[in-house]
């Protein structure tokens, strides 16, 4: 009896690791007189690290996500130029994740049984990002609030309220399921 309890459990594990995609920034709104009107237009000037801390608060009602990079390290690129930011300049947040499942065969006869499934999804519960531009519909990675001493027309204190370099969301949190099969 003990041994058909305790005894013949299953379990399974599924581990993922992702990098993030690399994407360009972009400006969303003048182009700065280059291109043909067809795409994202011209690069953005870099004035800064877009690594180090942002200047600018970071959470705020309203506001969907945190800042995962510096916008202040970005302004508008000079009129008629390209840019100074490279292409795929940053990375979109990478991602792990952990799925699990315990199974337990119970069987009564040798044509009747139960299954027990538990299964967990995202078991570690850990925030996991969406991506900011290039493939998603918000365009995290295009902006026309700029930083910097050649700013126009943009304006700086528009960064705090700006979903520039925010994550688009987040994926699904932990997720636990129960279920039973009865085989006949």
């Amino acid at each position: 009896m003990t041994h058909k309890l305790l005894g013949g459990w299953q379990i399974s594990g599924l581990f993922t690791y992702q990098t993030g995609t690399p994407f360009s920034v972009t400006d969303g709104l003048y182009g700065a007189g280059v291109g043909n009107g067809i795409g994202s237009g011209a690069y953005l000037d870099q004035i800064g690290n877009p690594y180090s801390t942002p200047s600018v608060p970071q959470n705020l009602p309203g506001v969907q996500g945190p800042l995962l990079y510096n916008p202040a390290a970005f302004a508008a690129p000079q009129g008629l130029t390209f840019g100074t930011a490279q292409r795929n300049v940053l990375n979109n947040p990478s991602r792990y994740n952990l799925d699990t499942g315990l199974f337990k065969h119970f069987a009564f006869t040798e044509s009747k049984a139960l299954e027990f499934r538990a299964e967990g999804f995202n078991v570690m519960n850990h925030t996991q990002w969406s991506p900011l531009g290039g493939n998603n519909s918000t365009g995290n990675n295009s902006t026309s609030c700029f930083a910097g001493s050649n700013n126009s027309p943009g304006d700086p204190s528009c960064l705090p309220s700006s979903n520039f370099l925010r994550p688009g969301g987040a994926h699904n949190p932990r997720i636990l399921q129960l279920g039973l099969k009865l085989l006949f």
